[in-house]
């Protein structure tokens, strides 16, 4: 596996796991420097459910929703990844379990790739 697609995979993984410790609320409020720092200043997010969000508008969401959920439990599974120049485009599911309730999506990620790796674009689609 290239040393590109082991650090997507990576990131992928942690910041998903970010946010399933941030929601259960288990993390300081200056652990959010890690999500602040991993997204481009020009990140956008569509979700499954068509919503368009921009980076500042999803630091807020984000940022408003630590402890919201004790419960929630959110993991990844990597599909693939390709790199054009110092872009990276990856698919996963993402698995999210809040009580009885699971939901899955597929998800397209796209990445700068520089110095560190900067998450610019996700889009979501149900995949249940």
């Amino acid at each position: 596996m290239e040393e590109y697609v082991q650090k997507v995979k990576a990131e992928i993984e942690g910041l998903h796991q970010f946010f399933t410790e941030w929601f259960n609320g288990k993390l300081e409020e200056s652990s959010f420097a890690r999500v602040e720092n991993a997204l481009h200043r020009d990140f956008e997010l569509v979700t499954p459910r068509g919503e368009h969000f921009n980076r500042d508008e999803i630091l807020t969401l984000i940022r408003n929703a630590k402890g919201t959920d004790p419960q929630r439990k959110i993991w990844t599974e990597f599909v693939s990844c390709k790199r054009v120049d110092n872009i990276a485009i990856a698919l996963y599911y993402e698995m999210q379990e809040q009580g009885d309730k699971q939901t899955r999506r597929l998800s397209t990620a796209v990445f700068t790739i520089g110095t560190s790796l900067k998450w610019l674009h996700v889009h979501e689609t149900w995949a249940d």
